[in-house]
């Protein structure tokens, strides 16, 4: 198994034509080092820090970025893997990891879902849709969305929000969540195709949810959440930072008009303006923070939310300092670039 081939030449030609106002000066030639470095040429999203393995989560990421750069020969060898690969379950959910098994054949290793996966897949169709009216897209994204509403979402207290996995996710005493998974420009594009009361509804509970979610001295979202009857608390089986997934949180409400994530974020900026650099984590119960340096996604997220805060010159810096780390992270690191590409592309953006 050859670990990551490069694209087609089709594929790989496709970007250099790219006409979208949205993606920036540069965009075209990043978009097609992310093809070449992490998309084999049938459309499979290597991730090289886990066994050269796939997830779900991955192939939404590059069908979004395929669709925000015009490039429909990637985005259509991305669907036809992950479709064939991945939508492998009795219903029209995906398998969320794809890798190496102990026998040595390469196949589908865990059946379970990942919600944000499946969101991130069916809001790239969607995407696809709108981009090239391919009338597919839109039919199996629909099929998606309607499991995600049957078969994930729970009311909890009044509020309708989306468990991480089909099976895996509950304690004795309330639900566990990632904050990460609530993908706001996502649920409110499903809005417009699919069943709009449900996903207004679990757009706006959303909001509360991360609301309640903020932690330490200078208040992040943790990495994991548990949602009791009498409130939500770090979920502390899994650590207590805010980490390397807690960092979607803030890229997707950047995408969003709000400021609930002021206070954390105030803190991180002046840190960023003192030392020219982002801290890899921050442990929310010890109010201590890694001095490592953030990954190039981490600095993507946070220009995202300056720039919606209106903070114009410290998110250039901050888009600027994560792509010099982008070189630094030596094209291994398809999570950081993921989210670098789609924190400073406008591939996340949707118009209502």
């Amino acid at each position: 198994m050859v670990a990551a081939l490069v694209m087609s030449s089709a594929i790989g030609n496709a970007a250099s034509a790219v006409t979208d106002p949205a993606v920036p000066a540069g965009g075209e030639i990043l978009w097609d080092r992310y093809k070449a470095r992490f998309i084999t040429a049938d459309g499979r999203v290597v991730d090289f820090y886990q066994e050269q393995g796939s997830h779900s989560e991955g192939q939404g990421f590059a069908l979004i970025l395929a669709a925000a750069n015009n490039d429909k020969p990637a985005f259509d060898a991305v669907w036809r893997w992950t479709k064939s690969n991945l939508r492998v379950r009795h219903d029209a959910l995906f398998g969320w990891r794809w890798g190496k098994r102990n026998t040595g054949a390469w196949d589908i290793i865990d059946y379970n879902t990942a919600t944000d996966g499946d969101v991130l897949i069916a809001f790239g169709l969607l995407k696809g849709y709108q981009r090239w009216h391919d009338e597919e897209y839109r039919t199996e994204a629909l099929k998606t969305l309607v499991d995600l509403r049957t078969r994930m979402a729970v009311d909890w207290h009044g509020k309708t929000v989306l468990l991480p996995s089909y099976y895996g996710f509950s304690v004795p005493v309330g639900i566990v969540l990632n904050p990460s998974y609530i993908v706001f420009p996502a649920y409110r594009l499903f809005a417009a195709f699919d069943d709009r009361a449900f996903w207004e509804k679990a757009y706006h509970d959303g909001f509360y949810v991360i609301s309640k979610s903020y932690f330490g001295e200078h208040p992040l979202p943790p990495d994991w959440i548990v949602m009791y009857e009498s409130g939500v608390d770090i979920f502390r089986e899994k650590g207590s930072l805010f980490g390397f997934e807690a960092i979607r949180v803030l890229l997707y409400l950047g995408q969003e008009k709000t400021r609930q994530f002021e206070k954390g974020t105030a803190w991180m900026f002046d840190y960023f303006l003192r030392t020219g650099e982002l801290p890899l984590w921050v442990d929310l119960d010890k109010s201590a923070y890694s001095i490592a340096r953030a990954s190039a996604g981490t600095y993507a997220s946070f220009a995202a939310v300056a720039k919606r805060l209106g903070k114009a010159d410290v998110a250039a810096k901050l888009a600027e300092q994560g792509r010099k780390q982008l070189g630094a992270e030596g094209d291994q690191n398809y999570y950081s670039y993921s989210l670098y590409l789609l924190g400073t592309s406008g591939a996340l953006e949707v118009n209502d």
